[in-house]
């Protein structure tokens, strides 16, 4: 990207309403990401947070994600997900961030690699573009059918 910049989220506040039996109820659990590190590493840098993932698009920027898994007995209708968050800090940074690597052949032989930075690098817009993402779906726990919703 032109400008680099990184907004980190020092309180990520995540709100889900779900709808079950005609009732309405909601969950407003707080996330806290205040302990992270940024690493300068040769020409760029990476970013750091405990207990998170990190997003592998080859040739853009690998930064972490975290997610939560909350799970719903069978027949929970999820009307819609709501994600908020409060108290985001933008941090200036004076390197680029990491580009995540192509994915490794099947017979995890590697030629040389060389890092190389995808069109979002030459953009003057955020990455990824949406603060969370989600995905629901069914499946058994503890021997019962239940309903998964994960927030990315």
């Amino acid at each position: 990207m032109k400008k680099f910049v990184i907004s980190l989220v020092i309180m990520l506040f995540i709100f889900g309403s779900f709808t079950t039996n005609e009732k309405g109820f909601s969950i407003s659990p707080h996330i806290n990401f205040e302990d992270f590190s940024i690493n300068e590493e040769g020409e760029y840098s990476t970013i750091e947070i405990e207990g998170c993932n990190y997003i592998h698009h080859a040739g853009y920027p690998m930064l972490p994600y975290y997610t939560k898994v909350y799970t719903f007995p069978a027949g929970t209708k999820i009307n819609f997900v709501e994600v908020k968050a409060k108290n985001v800090e933008t941090i200036h940074i004076n390197k680029k961030i990491v580009p995540a690597m192509p994915p490794l052949p099947l017979n995890m032989q590697t030629n040389e690699y060389k890092i190389e930075e995808g069109e979002i690098y030459e953009k003057d817009e955020f990455y990824p573009s949406d603060w969370f993402d989600y995905n629901i779906g069914m499946g058994i726990k503890n021997g019962k059918h239940v309903v998964f919703l994960s927030i990315h």
